[in-house]
């Protein structure tokens, strides 16, 4: 980049700015205003304009028990009680979750899923498994199956 030359008698910024090749009849607040929208078009481009995922609601619908591992072996057990009303498919995504989290740490993983609301004596409402990278689930019979509204 070349310096930029003024003269001391030099009076007039728009004749210096004539002969430094600088834009004269651009006014200050549309520069700052293009500059502006090229900083946030950088900032957007940049993100790949996709947000992330929400973690915040899937972390509370479930809450950890207890958890036994055995690393040898590859096994984990995991006991969770799920909040939100007992169904089928809040158990069934629970445990999907957790055990989506976990697979890559163990080959065998079984979840035992209580209600919020369970008492120790409770069975669990449902228990999954991940065996041969296959999710099984199995549902206690006092589980609430979802009821589809008809007409």
């Amino acid at each position: 980049m070349r310096a930029l030359k003024r003269s001391e008698g030099e009076v007039d910024d728009r004749l210096f700015r004539q002969q430094n090749n600088l834009d004269v009849y651009q006014p200050r607040k549309t520069r700052l205003l293009k500059v502006s929208a090229a900083a946030v078009l950088t900032l957007v481009v940049s993100c790949g304009g996709t947000a992330p995922r929400p973690t915040l609601a899937r972390a509370q619908s479930y809450s950890v028990v207890s958890e036994q591992a055995d690393p040898v072996a590859g096994t984990l057990t995991i006991s969770i009680k799920v909040a939100g009303p007992a169904t089928q498919s809040n158990f069934k995504s629970a445990a999907e979750s957790l055990i989506a989290e976990r697979k890559s740490e163990y080959r065998h993983i079984t979840v035992k899923s209580y209600a919020e609301t369970a008492t120790a004596s409770d069975p669990p409402a449902a228990i999954s498994r991940l065996e041969n990278d296959s999710v099984s689930h199995v549902f206690n019979a006092r589980t609430e199956t979802e009821k589809i509204q008809t007409h």
